[in-house]
């Protein structure tokens, strides 16, 4: 039996404080503390059945994060394998992956734009009042940070447009517009890691996943079983697809039934072999 689990983390399995409260209220503890704020928040029950998981499957946080971001979340349970910067790198044991670093940056230069060009773009628009400032993340993509109150939805048009002739996309998510490269996303990191799990093993693991967002939107739809929180925003632009699961709650409450929904799944494999 072999399982991987590839799951985004802030908003799936991590909430921030306010985010944490759309749903049924839950014991939790804080796993994430930046200048003595409280980022985010891990359900207790989640915390418990994350450590249970961790003996059944591999499981793979699988993030848009930096690395840097990643790592000050302190997550229950040791992964050997950890996906950030939406693909771009992979963690070994804590260690970045230097050849797949390489070869991402190698396929982004083949397929879009220099990161330095588009940045270069977005500064042009910092006058703008909705563009507040720019920054690079792992010299992979970058994100903007943004008034969602002016950013209307023909200056977004006008963004998306003037990104996509670059080879790139423009998501925009609440305070954050991410500019991404086209080919830069999760699936590949993803698939990379199954490979790796299953020279290992001697069988090809079955690819389960979880996320929020449309830069988790592939990821999902690859993986043999998704799930995708109540609320979120994919649930809020009606996507569907035949192997998704929607939770019945929000918050750490959808948390729960996926990691629940997780134990299921690897209890069903097991008992199938």
């Amino acid at each position: 039996m072999s399982l991987l689990i590839a799951t985004d983390l802030d908003q799936t399995l991590i909430y921030s404080p306010g985010a944490a409260l759309r749903g049924p209220q839950r014991d939790a503890r804080v796993v994430e503390l930046l200048d003595g704020k409280v980022i985010s928040l891990l359900s207790s029950r989640t915390e418990h059945d994350l450590r249970e998981l961790q003996r059944l499957a591999v499981l793979v946080p699988a993030t848009t994060r930096t690395r840097a971001q990643y790592e000050r979340v302190d997550l229950p349970a040791g992964s050997r394998y950890a996906i950030v910067a939406s693909g771009g790198g992979i963690l070994v044991d804590g260690e970045p992956d230097l050849a797949w670093a390489a070869s991402v940056l190698a396929r982004l230069r083949s397929t879009a734009s220099p990161l330095a060009e588009v940045h270069e773009l977005l500064d042009g628009l910092l006058s703008r009042e909705w563009l507040l400032r720019v920054r690079g993340a792992d010299d992979m993509f970058l994100v903007a940070a943004v008034d969602p109150a002016l950013l209307g939805a023909e200056e977004l048009a006008d963004i998306t447009g003037q990104c996509a002739g670059h080879g790139w996309r423009a998501l925009h998510q609440g305070r954050k517009l991410y500019v991404v490269p086209n080919e830069l996303g999760k699936t590949a990191a993803v698939a990379q890691v199954a490979e790796r799990v299953a020279e290992q093993s001697g069988q090809a693991p079955t690819v389960l996943a979880a996320g929020d967002t449309l830069l988790d939107w592939s990821m999902l739809c690859a993986a043999e079983r998704a799930w995708m929180p109540a609320g979120s925003e994919l649930d809020r632009l009606g996507r569907s697809a035949p192997n998704l699961t929607r939770t019945d709650e929000g918050g750490l409450a959808a948390a729960e039934e996926i990691v629940a929904a997780w134990l299921e799944q690897a209890a069903l494999l097991a008992h199938q072999h």
